[in-house]
C-alpha cells in the first residue's frame, strides 16, 4: 500500500527532516556547550585545589615547626574546675591594671573541642578607649593562648568618652 510520493511531498518530506535535523542539532549542541562549560569549572576548582595541596606539601616543614612549638609552649589543663576562676583571675587583675571598670563578670563551663580544652569568661568592661585597647592588647600577648571570641563594643550611654565592651575571652589548653 505504499504510493510514490508526489514531487510537492518529497520537498515537504525533506523540509521537515531539515527542521527535525535542525532541532536536533541545537539541543544536542546546546547540551555539549553546558557540559563543556561545567567540566572547565569542574577543571578549574581542581586546579586551584590541587596548587593549594602542592603550597601545604612544599610548607610541611613549616607546618612541622609551627605544630612542635604549639605542642611545647601551649599549657595544660591540671584542674578543669579551677580553670575558669583562673581565667576570671587573670583577666580581671588586667582589666585592673589598665583602669577598666568592671560591670559583670561570669564564668562559664568548660568545653572540649577536637584542638583545644577552653576555658571561657563572659565579662562587661567599662573604660576609655585607650584603657580598653591596652586590656586587650595584654590580655591576648603572645603565648597565654588567650582568645577573643566574641566582642560587643558600644559607647557608655551615661559618658560619651568611654566605652563598654561586653566580650568572651577564653584561654586555650591542650587537648587530653
Amino acid at each position: 500500500m505504499s504510493t510514490a510520493m508526489s514531487q510537492r511531498e518529497k520537498v515537504l518530506a525533506a523540509c521537515v527532516g531539515g527542521v527535525v535535523l535542525v532541532l536536533v542539532n541545537f539541543f544536542l549542541i546546546g547540551y555539549f556547550l553546558r557540559t563543556n562549560s561545567e567540566l572547565h569549572a569542574q577543571l578549574a576548582v581542581k586546579r586551584s585545589q590541587m596548587s593549594a595541596l602542592r603550597e601545604l606539601v612544599v610548607d610541611t616543614p613549616k607546618w612541622n615547626r609551627n605544630d612542635a612549638w604549639l605542642k611545647a609552649h601551649q599549657p595544660r589543663i591540671e584542674n578543669e574546675g579551677t580553670a575558669g576562676v583562673q581565667m576570671l583571675d587573670l583577666t580581671v587583675n588586667v582589666a585592673k591594671k589598665h583602669s577598666m571598670l568592671i560591670q559583670q563578670q561570669a564564668i562559664g563551663g568548660i568545653e572540649r573541642r577536637p584542638d583545644f580544652i577552653s576555658a571561657p569568661v563572659n565579662l562587661e568592661v567599662k573604660g576609655s578607649w585607650k584603657d580598653l585597647l591596652g586590656f586587650l592588647y595584654e590580655l591576648q600577648a603572645p603565648e597565654r593562648f588567650i582568645v577573643l571570641e566574641a566582642l560587643n563594643l558600644q559607647i557608655d550611654a551615661q559618658d560619651q568618652t568611654k566605652m563598654v565592651a561586653k566580650l568572651r575571652v577564653s584561654r586555650w589548653f591542650q587537648p587530653k
